[in-house]
């Protein structure tokens, strides 16, 4: 077992699982465990890229943006701004 980072959306909404390798979700070594129903990024895959503190931030956004987006959640409302 590796030490990754994970992201779910729950309920997970329709055509989560399919967003993978259309770009929406970074970087490209993120993937999706059907099984568990969650993204993952290899802690390795982070700590060896050029940019560790971007490579995170880019996973964390792109799947909280994705399953926000799919779900339709009223993102104005649950975000603040910056």
């Amino acid at each position: 077992m590796e030490a990754a980072f994970y992201s779910y959306t729950t309920p997970e909404p329709a055509g989560l699982a399919d967003v993978v390798g259309q770009g929406k979700i970074r970087p490209a070594e993120t993937f999706y465990n059907a099984e568990m129903k969650e993204f993952f990024l290899l802690y390795d895959d982070v700590r060896k890229s050029d940019s560790p503190e971007k490579t995170l931030m880019d996973f964390c956004q792109t799947t909280y943006e994705t399953g926000a987006d799919l779900a339709g959640w009223d993102r104005a409302a649950l975000e603040r701004a910056s």
